[in-house]
């Protein structure tokens, strides 16, 4: 464990689910963001000598973790739509030869994946579905080809159990994995969601063009500190990032639209702590190892609860106090409505109230950390001492000494 991961114990969750795949029981984790998802289904391939097949949404993810489970002397691949045909056989004639410890493969091309594979996929020790609140119609990240896994092992005749992982997952949405999955008899874990660390609290935005001086009044309030500010839009983050370097702020963009290898840069510079600041849209985090991270700034609100419980959970992963600001206007609500015009009616209505309940939340007074525990089921007894409604944080200090 601690020379291939990196710790001497585990992580709270961790245990029971490993325990459970191994002994080949479907099993749904629920672990908050930085609590060793990926453990859960790494290490069963190393202890059975099967391999496990995951699922994941992102191709960068994807890679990130091959990268990362490779530098550890784990046998890793991914077979995604950038392969070209040479490297595909190469991959899939090491999977076939029981050479990989983990196969990587996205919701549209595991189906394939697993044809490829023939008779190798006796092979195949544990499916595990990463991100799993992308199947369910009522997450946040809903994925259509991810709604396809349900019959994944009944279509491919693959006999091994399903693991499905998530950091945020509400009752219902949890309800709808295990059904759309058709996980049998499953193990549920879930640990408290709850982070005592994380001290959160929220600001209206009072003016149009306010937020950028916002914004700096923070970073300059955390020198030096690794922040990750959140923008809604692939332009905000570029001119947020350049109005930021303008004032002696080492801060760059992150989106979705930047090439590849330019992604690359700016994950490994902020974790190397070359750059102090990323203004990222919703595409920076996951896979983003990084455990010292003080600061985190929604300068835009997000579109859910659970996309904000996922995106401060990037802060603090190391135990230690840090700081998340949320600031938030109803026209932040109207650009999620305009973004959500094109969707289907019912997934439409489902953005729509989302962004209300996250508006709410926001605006709306009481124990903050207690609010967003009872959002996914659970319980947090006042005063948590971590939130700006229950005791002063050092962030909420600074917004309520009017110091931007």
């Amino acid at each position: 464990m601690s020379a291939r991961f990196g710790h001497a114990s585990f992580r709270p969750g961790q245990r029971e689910t490993i325990e459970a795949a191994l002994a080949g029981r479907d099993c749904l984790t629920i672990l908050p963001t930085g609590g060793g998802k990926s453990v859960t289904y790494q290490l069963p391939a190393l202890v059975s000598g099967r391999t496990t097949l995951i699922v994941s949404p992102l191709i960068a993810l994807m890679r990130d973790q091959v990268e990362n489970a490779t530098a550890s002397g784990v046998r890793a691949a991914v077979i995604d739509s950038t392969l070209d045909a040479g490297a595909r056989s190469a991959t899939l004639r090491s999977a076939r030869a029981g050479e990989l410890d983990l196969l990587y493969a996205s919701a549209e091309g595991v189906e394939r994946v697993l044809e490829e594979l023939g008779d190798a996929r006796g092979r195949i020790g544990l499916l595990a579905i990463d991100e799993a609140h992308c199947i369910s119609q009522w997450g946040h990240e809903f994925r259509p080809a991810y709604r396809m896994l349900g019959s994944l092992r009944e279509t491919s005749g693959l006999r091994a159990p399903l693991l499905a992982v998530t950091a945020t997952a509400t009752l219902r949405v949890a309800e709808d994995i295990v059904e759309s999955l058709r996980l049998r008899d499953p193990l549920l874990v879930r640990t408290p969601f709850f982070r005592d660390n994380l001290r959160i609290c929220a600001r209206r935005k009072e003016r149009a063009g306010a937020t950028r001086e916002e914004v700096l009044a923070l970073v300059r309030a955390h020198p030096g500190a690794a922040t990750i500010v959140y923008r809604a839009t692939r332009a905000g983050t570029v001119s947020l990032a350049a109005w930021l370097r303008g004032r002696g702020v080492a801060a760059r963009p992150y989106h979705a639209g930047l090439e590849t290898p330019l992604r690359a840069e700016v994950q490994d510079e902020f974790a190397r702590g070359g750059c102090d600041v990323v203004v990222a849209t919703v595409a920076f985090g996951m896979g983003v190892d990084k455990a010292d991270v003080r600061l985190v700034v929604h300068a835009d609100l997000p579109g859910s609860l659970e996309a904000y419980a996922q995106e401060i959970g990037r802060a603090g992963r190391d135990g230690l106090p840090s700081d998340c600001v949320l600031l938030y206007a109803w026209t932040d609500v109207k650009r999620h409505d305009a973004l959500s015009a094109g969707l289907a009616p019912e997934r439409r209505q489902v953005v729509r109230s989302a962004a209300r309940e996250t508006f709410r939340f926001a605006a709306g007074g009481g124990c903050r950390h207690r609010r967003l525990a009872a959002h996914f089921g659970e319980k947090v007894a006042p005063p948590c001492g971590a939130c700006d409604e229950c005791g002063a944080t050092s962030a909420a200090r600074l917004l309520v000494s009017g110091g931007w």
